[in-house]
């Protein structure tokens, strides 16, 4: 899968948040900057598979580090995401979690499967249960149409990164990542405590999300 995540992160844009992070932590990548075509899609491929060659045992040992961690709180997770939920089920999907030598985190909704970066600042555990919830956010949106007037790819992909910072900073989420204080996009940081309040103010998450779309629909209008 990581041949596919460099090819479609890595672009040359320095106010590209992850090729800049692609290139911090892969600065041998910058030799591809003049490559086309299928020469930068070699030198793509043979760096990924140095790479994971160089750092087999390492990644081997972070996976099933990762997996029993992940073990012991699933359970837990899945039970409180539910409740949250107001009970909604689980949507279908495979959920599984690929290691990723870099740091994008990218998900697929479809599938239901997502990339974790194996040296994540915020934890794997965390990183997990952040996409988790956007699967069954999405799902949930979808589900209750009405909770959402008129939205839209970039209004749906605010709302629920903000929506994962302020629920997983809750203490019931913290207690399964162990993440006191999860990071947000800088974008996000001002009006986090807007959210905040919104979320204490609501009785439920239905109320929440629809409160939240409008400040998040006026965040992005405003940019």
């Amino acid at each position: 899968m990581d041949y596919w995540t460099v090819k479609e992160f890595l672009t040359f844009d320095s106010k590209d948040t992850f090729s800049e992070t692609i290139l911090a932590l892969h600065p041998r990548l910058k030799e591809t900057k003049d490559l086309e075509g299928d020469s930068k899609i070699e030198f793509f491929n043979k760096y990924v598979d140095q790479v994971y060659e160089e750092k087999s045992q390492e990644l081997h040992e972070t996976q099933e580090k990762i997996q029993r961690k992940w073990n012991n709180v699933e359970d837990t997770f899945l039970d409180k995401a539910k409740e949250l939920f107001n009970g909604h089920e689980w949507p279908e999907g495979a959920y599984v979690g690929f290691l990723s030598i870099f740091n994008c985190n990218p998900r697929f909704l479809n599938q239901k499967t997502f990339q974790v970066y194996y040296k994540h600042p915020e934890g794997p555990v965390y990183v997990g249960a952040h996409e988790m919830l956007h699967f069954m956010f999405y799902d949930y949106v979808d589900k209750h149409p009405g909770l959402i007037e008129d939205a839209n790819d970039s209004l749906l992909w605010n709302l629920s990164e903000i929506f994962n910072v302020v629920i997983l900073e809750t203490p019931e989420f913290v207690d399964i990542t162990g993440n006191h204080k999860p990071e947000p996009y800088k974008k996000h940081e001002d009006i986090l405590p807007d959210f905040r309040d919104i979320w204490k103010e609501s009785e439920n998450v239905d109320e929440f999300i629809q409160r939240s779309s409008e400040a998040t629909r006026s965040f992005t209008n405003s940019m």
